[in-house]
């Protein structure tokens, strides 16, 4: 195992998870500077919402790549590959 290329490079991050909300797991990761230990590391957030102030906060952080409403389908996902 080479740990500088077996780190993460994409997560899929739900909002509304049972322990930590997707906006906390994004505070945490951005103030304790995960960003140097996973610097390749981009955050596709997904949500069932589809309220604008969500998205737009979605913006602020730097790791995040895009904000997918729910369901996702498979063409959603091909557009990533792009």
């Amino acid at each position: 195992m080479n740990p500088t290329t077996d780190l993460p490079e994409l997560l899929f991050l739900d909002l509304n998870m049972p322990v930590m909300g997707g906006w906390e797991f994004l505070d945490i990761i951005t103030e304790r500077r995960y960003d140097e230990i996973f610097p390749e590391l981009k955050v596709i957030v997904l949500s069932s919402t589809i309220d604008p102030k969500d998205i737009e906060k979605s913006k602020s952080y730097p790791m995040v790549l895009d904000f997918l409403s729910k369901p996702i389908t498979r063409e959603m996902l091909e557009e990533l590959k792009k």
